[in-house]
Order: structure tokens, then sequence, then C-alpha cells
């Protein structure tokens, strides 16, 4: 889903979208779990859709939606795959399923990345396979960040740190503040981050605030601040979701 720099109070539309999808994925989950203690869903129905295939295929769609589309349709491959003998009824290992169609999953998802490499590109910068460094790939100030399947350095050396919007999913993202400054009273980072890893290094003076959405996921500030003038004239704002990830800031 596309971030947009948004510098007032007001939510982002992806975050509220994703706000609102982890509760009803809640409210479903309950639901199913209460049908089952009551009876009125059997016990193989009750596992087909509580179990860690379906988890993959929730997951995949949702990634999907969020237009994370190669990772998201990798999972929902893997999940479709292995939930197919549950619900035909077929035992996976016992009955031959994995042993005889196993290559059929390896044929998916190789056809899957073939599709992605061939699509052509946006004008976004996109990183996948390899470890990449670029000293300043900010565009006057403000950082914009697609990294998937990969990892990326971005080191910002514009005199004043204008706001981001960073995707990062399957993936690692390296962001270094050290060399630029917050000029407004308040800076936003946008974050979007699917099973993947988000460090950041900006020095300790600066004033951090995390509002993210963590969903198995956490937030962690490692700066050093002991004996540091903070400066709270000026706030980085760091905001989105983070689904089966993790950001941590660092000097």
């Amino acid at each position: 889903m596309e971030m947009i720099q948004n510098n007032n109070n007001k939510t982002p539309r992806y975050q509220r979208t994703s706000g609102i999808m982890a509760a009803v994925i809640l409210i479903v989950v309950g639901l199913l779990f209460l049908g089952g203690n009551l009876g009125y869903i059997d016990t193989r129905t009750f596992r087909i859709f509580v179990s860690w295939q379906m988890l993959l295929i929730v997951l995949g769609a949702w990634s999907v939606i969020r237009r994370h589309y190669a990772g998201g349709l990798v999972l929902l491959a893997v999940g479709i795959f292995f939930i197919i003998p549950r619900i035909a009824g077929i035992t996976a290992f016992h009955g031959g399923w994995v042993r005889t169609y196993w290559p059929v999953l390896l044929i998916a998802i190789g056809v899957i990345l073939i599709v992605r490499k061939m699509l052509p590109k946006n004008n976004r910068r996109h990183h996948r396979g390899h470890d990449f460094k670029q000293m300043n790939q900010s565009d006057n100030g403000f950082l914009r960040s697609d990294n998937m399947l990969g990892s990326v350095k971005h080191i910002i050396l514009d005199p004043v740190f204008k706001g981001a919007c960073i995707k990062n999913s399957f993936a690692g993202t390296i962001i270094d503040f050290r060399g630029t400054k917050l000029d407004a009273a308040e800076t936003f980072i946008d974050v979007d981050c699917l099973f993947g890893g988000i460090e950041i290094h900006a020095p300790s003076t600066w004033h951090i605030v995390s509002e993210l959405r963590p969903m198995f996921g956490g937030y962690n500030d490692k700066r050093f601040k002991e004996n540091v003038d903070v400066d709270y004239n000026h706030k980085l704002v760091i905001r989105g979701s983070l689904t089966f990830s993790g950001l941590e800031v660092k000097n």
C-alpha cells in the first residue's frame, strides 16, 4: 500500500486499515473458538480453520492486499498446498500427498518469482537479493524506500531531514540519520514492515516518539542517552505497522 507523507496528527489511511483488519481477524478467531467450544463447529472443520496453514493463507492475503505481492503469493501458495489434504480428508504424509506433489509447490514459487522479475518497475527503487548502499538517496530531504527480499542501507546527508516512507517485506533496511538534522516541530516516518527488520541510527539528542502498531512485532530504542541534552523542540515520530517484524533505534 502506498504511504503518503502526512505532517499532521491525522492517522494515515493505511494505518487505520491495518488496525481494522487486525481487529476483524481477532473477532473471526474468537468466533471460531466460541463455535468450537459450544459444539456448533465440528472438530474437523475447526482444525482446518484454526491451523498454521490457514494462518499462512490469511497472512498471504493480507500481504497481497497491502501490495507485498511476491511475499504474499508465496505465503498463499505454501498455505494452500498444505491445507488441501486437510480439506480433502487426506493424511498429508501417510497418504502420499506431500511426497507426490511437493514439486508443484516449487514450481508455483518459481513462477511467482519469474513473473515478479518480468513486471515493469515503477519509479521507486526496489532492493532484493543483495546488499546495496547509496550515500544519499533522499529527495530534497524526503526518503522513499521499498525493499523486498534483500537488504538496503540509506545514509541521509541532506542538511534537513523532512520525512520518510519505508516499505519493508521479508527484508532488512538500515537508515542512518547521523549526518542530517531536524528542522520542523514534527517530522514523520511512515513504516509498513512485514516479516522484516528496520534499524535506525539517530543522534542521542533527537526526541523520537513511537506511534507504531505492532502485530507480533516490537519497537526498541537502544540509544545511549545518559547526560544528553535532548532537543524536545523537534520531534521525530515513527508510525505505521510492524507485522512479525522489529524496529530498533540505535546511536
